[in-house]
Parts: C-alpha cells; structure tokens; sequence
C-alpha cells in the first residue's frame, strides 16, 4: 500500500514537474514570436519623407491589404476542394493480402464397405499453405454522377472566388 502511494505521488511530481517546464518553454516561445512580429513590423516601416508615386501607392496598398489576402487564401482553399472534388470521381480500389497456414493436410481415404479394405489412397483436398491477393475496383454510377455535379458547383465557386479577388 505504501509503495503505491509513493509511486502515485512521485508520478504526480514528475507530471507536475513537465506541465511547469512545458509553460514556461511556451510562454517563451510566445514570447519570441511576439518579438520576431515587432521585428517585422519595424522593418516594414515607411522612412520618414518618403515619397510614393501613384503606382508605388496601388502596389504599398495592394501589398498590404488584408482583404485582399484574405480573398487570396479563400481562392486556394475553393482550389483544393476543386482537387479534390474530382478525386471523388475515380472508382474505390482495394486490396488484401490472405496467407493461410495450418500445420496438417486436410486429407480423406475411401473405403469399400463390402471388404472394409481401403480402396483408394489417400488424397489431400488442399494445400497447406494458401496465399492470395485480391485487388477490387469499385464503381458506382450514381456516387460518379454526384460527384461530377459536385465538382462542377466546385468549379463554379473557384470561378466566383476569382472574381470576387480581382473586385
């Protein structure tokens, strides 16, 4: 009874123990990545008399706008559903692999039932090892058709999303 307390409470301790270091070796990680941030930031600043040209303004403006990358990121995303979307329309494989052993032969003898001689000899109806690999190609008509209809209202969403970022 002692003994499991005493691992009970050194479990705890040890637990404990890596919660606090785990913190504090987040808390300083946050702490850097704030820092790197700023670091950024300052770097991104405009000097002081700077002067933009009207073209030096639209790229400052779209370079820093976050709609803009936002509606960029949106674009990827509808992209990658596009993908994938068209992936739903290639049929199911699967595959297995059987490897079967026993450590007999499965045999059978004949015997005449007027002498109660064997008649025949003995003779196996399978082997003692059996392999067998089987592929399947699985392909539903109604689960292709769905999947068309739902990659062409994918397309139409990617089409939308580049619209909407070119506005």
């Amino acid at each position: 009874m002692k003994f499991t307390k005493t691992l009970l409470t050194a479990g705890a301790a040890a637990i404990l123990a890596g919660c606090q270091n785990s913190a504090d070796f987040f808390e300083n990680k946050r702490l850097q990545e704030v820092r790197d941030y700023f670091d950024t930031q300052t770097e991104r600043a405009i000097p002081q008399g700077h002067v933009f040209s009207l073209e030096g303004c639209i790229n400052h403006a779209l370079a820093n706008n976050l709609e803009l990358k936002l509606e960029k990121a949106k674009e990827k995303i509808q992209n990658h559903s596009y993908v994938a979307s068209l992936f739903e329309m290639l049929p199911e494989l699967t595959g297995s692999w059987d490897d079967t052993e026993r450590n007999n032969y499965n045999a059978s003898t004949s015997i005449n039932v007027e002498t109660g001689l064997e008649s025949l000899a003995p003779s196996r109806s399978s082997e003692r090892r059996t392999q067998t690999l089987k592929f399947e190609a699985a392909f539903g008509l109604v689960d292709f058709g769905m999947s068309y209809y739902n990659a062409k209202q994918e397309e139409g969403r990617v089409v939308f999303s580049k619209e909407q970022t070119r506005r």
